[in-house]
């Protein structure tokens, strides 16, 4: 991104397609997932893996930010 502003009209085009294909993939994925989950499992139980997962990428964010925090404050 910091080099955003160094890169020609083509370039960023590639780019943001890559960024839609990539995106659309995992959405392709996720909806397969989501499939193969439901044939084993009741909704009920899908539903909780859904909210594990979000609560635990929230967890590994929080982590992450409190060890750039406190990394910056051994800085000083």
């Amino acid at each position: 991104m910091q080099n955003f502003n160094n890169l020609s009209e083509k370039e960023i085009e590639e780019m943001t397609g890559k960024y839609i294909r990539l995106m659309k993939e995992e959405s392709d994925l996720l909806l397969a997932y989501h499939e193969k989950f439901k044939e084993v499992l009741p909704i009920g139980k899908v539903m909780k893996i859904y909210i594990a997962e979000e609560q635990y990428k929230i967890l590994l964010l929080r982590q992450l930010r409190n060890r750039r925090e406190n990394q910056g404050r051994q800085n000083f």
